[in-house]
């Protein structure tokens, strides 16, 4: 608990000096003497702020600390019983340029669905010789029917070497066509698993960004360019009593209607808030 205790107090420390970076953390803690002094002169590696950072422990750290506090200042008499909530979007640390939406996503995986249907239809009339049912294809089949133009072709290979003096060559028309589309279908599969890849990150978010896949895009209340121009960012929301604050938590939605309950029951996982405090 000691080494995690002097982990909390560098990381608040530098990100209280606007150092986010792990291994800039760790020159801050080489060369700051108030950093040496709250560390107690250790030098952590940056590797091991990295996994302190996204520790389990941290969370428990911090999630005990507020209860902690919550407790000393009820025993104290200095909050009552209403406390208020209240949600602000701040800017994720993430290029504002690196949105990958939902929608667009979906739509351009079908797309690439029939594409490759459209692939296996001309691959028949090209009569590119591989056992493929059109009507039954499906895009998961993709790497079968790779498996069988890469297996064809290689039989190709052997035909041409066999016939190098003819000419002109059908088995070299034909390989000329199977490489054509091989690659073609190669492209198809890639963009399948990336779309595939792309929405599982999404989940439920209608959008994420490239550089921090945990940030949604919404309209923040700084808008310069004034066109609603969405950001990358998160939807903080904290509790208070008496201008202390009790919790909070980082949401990914982008309005407030469905970050009550889930916070509440954060805040509270016994649920004694009841269901009728809920609402």
């Amino acid at each position: 608990m000691c080494r995690y205790a002097l982990g909390l107090k560098l990381v608040l420390l530098a990100y209280s000096y606007g150092i986010i970076s792990c291994r800039k953390i760790e020159r801050f803690a080489r060369e700051n003497l108030v950093a040496m002094w709250l560390t107690q002169e250790q030098r952590p590696t940056y590797r091991a702020i990295t996994r302190f950072i996204v520790s389990e422990e941290l969370k428990e750290m911090i999630q005990s600390s507020f209860k902690e506090f919550h407790s000393y200042l009820k025993a104290q008499g200095m909050i009552d019983e209403a406390s208020f909530i209240d949600g602000t979007k701040i800017l994720a640390n993430a290029n504002k340029y690196s949105s990958v939406w939902k929608k667009r996503t979906i739509k351009y995986s079908e797309l690439n669905v029939e594409k490759a249907r459209q692939l296996i239809h001309e691959i028949k009339q090209a009569e590119v010789k591989i056992n493929v049912n059109e009507e039954k294809f499906d895009i998961d089949q993709l790497d079968t029917v790779i498996a069988l133009l890469e297996q064809r072709i290689e039989e190709l290979n052997q035909r041409v070497s066999e016939t190098a003096k003819v000419s002109p060559n059908p088995a070299k028309q034909e390989r000329r066509h199977a490489k054509k589309y091989l690659h073609a279908l190669d492209h198809c599969r890639q963009k399948h698993l990336e779309y595939q890849a792309q929405a599982q990150i999404a989940g439920q978010r209608n959008s994420y960004s490239k550089t921090d896949h945990d940030a949604t895009f919404m309209r923040l209340k700084e808008d310069p360019m004034r066109n609603g121009q969405t950001k990358p960012a998160y939807n903080l929301q904290i509790m208070t009593n008496s201008q202390y604050v009790l919790g909070y938590s980082l949401m990914q939605n982008h309005t407030d209607t469905r970050t009550l309950i889930p916070f509440l029951h954060q805040l509270d996982p016994k649920r004694r808030f009841g269901s009728r405090d809920c609402r």
